[in-house]
């Protein structure tokens, strides 16, 4: 047993170098921390949904992700693709990375376009597309109503802390291979070379794949939920205004700022 134990542990110290489609499509060889599916196991569930990322299946973009899809259904067809937009919510990757003050620096001006989807509801349509079997088999990609670029909800989120972020433009030639050599050297996150690179990538919609209208549900809108998950960041002077109405946004729109022009 102990020589068993120190070989399975020895396996396991032993870092692999694999290629990005690998860690989509290949089945596992040996008792590593990656993430790759087991497919004999894939074979004996009832149900699958597969996760991956919206334009996934678009050309010449995530084609490792496109990959994996394929993969899945060849092995699991009746398995469920599920491709949600960038979320927002509680500790999420996106307004709470725009609101600190260590997302300084930026390759596109902040000008990719997405539709930022609410977790809740990804949640929700999940939880629906698990018990519903008349879903196996299909494509639904869950984005929110409206498309934002990352500028116009980078100033959402700063209307809403009453702070000014600073957002330093870096040609990607230069940010990329920095970005790269940081994300290897420091053992936190920072800024990685593929997230440079998908700041150059608005994100495409499958009009053949279904949708959060085909569940019944209605997505919210991230500009309703900016106050609910931002408030922390506001200074005390600050912290207990509530959420500008309906009426001073239609207000402040009649207004440029100059700002704004900057």
């Amino acid at each position: 047993m102990t020589s068993m134990w120190k070989a399975q542990n020895a396996s396991l110290k032993r870092p692999q170098n694999t290629m990005l489609i690998d860690t989509f499509t290949s089945p596992p060889t040996a008792p590593t921390y990656n993430l790759r599916p087991n497919f004999t196991l894939l074979r004996q569930v009832n149900s699958l949904l597969l996760c991956c990322l919206l334009g996934a299946g678009s050309h010449m973009r995530y084609l490792s992700q496109a990959r994996g899809e394929q993969v899945a259904r060849r092995v699991f067809p009746e398995a469920t693709l599920v491709r949600p937009a960038p979320m927002f919510g509680f500790e999420d990757n996106l307004l709470l990375k725009l609101a600190s003050v260590l997302n300084l620096f930026t390759a596109n001006n902040m000008q990719e376009t997405f539709w930022p989807v609410h977790s809740i509801d990804v949640g929700a349509a999940l939880e629906k597309l698990l018990y519903d079997d008349s879903t196996t088999g299909q494509t639904f990609e869950l984005y929110g109503p409206k498309q934002y670029s990352m500028g116009q909800i980078a100033a959402m989120v700063d209307k809403e802390i009453f702070k000014q972020r600073r957002h330093i433009n870096v040609p990607k030639r230069i940010l990329k291979p920095i970005a790269s050599v940081l994300n290897r050297a420091l053992w936190w996150h920072t800024i990685s070379a593929d997230e440079v690179e998908r700041e150059f990538m608005d994100q495409i919609i499958d009009p053949t794949a279904k949708t959060f209208k085909d569940l019944g549900i209605e997505p919210g809108d991230i500009a309703d939920f900016t106050y609910h998950y931002l408030q922390g960041f506001r200074s005390q002077n600050y912290y207990d205004l509530p959420p500008a109405t309906e009426k001073e946004k239609r207000e402040d729109k009649k207004y440029i700022h100059v700002l704004d022009e900057l």
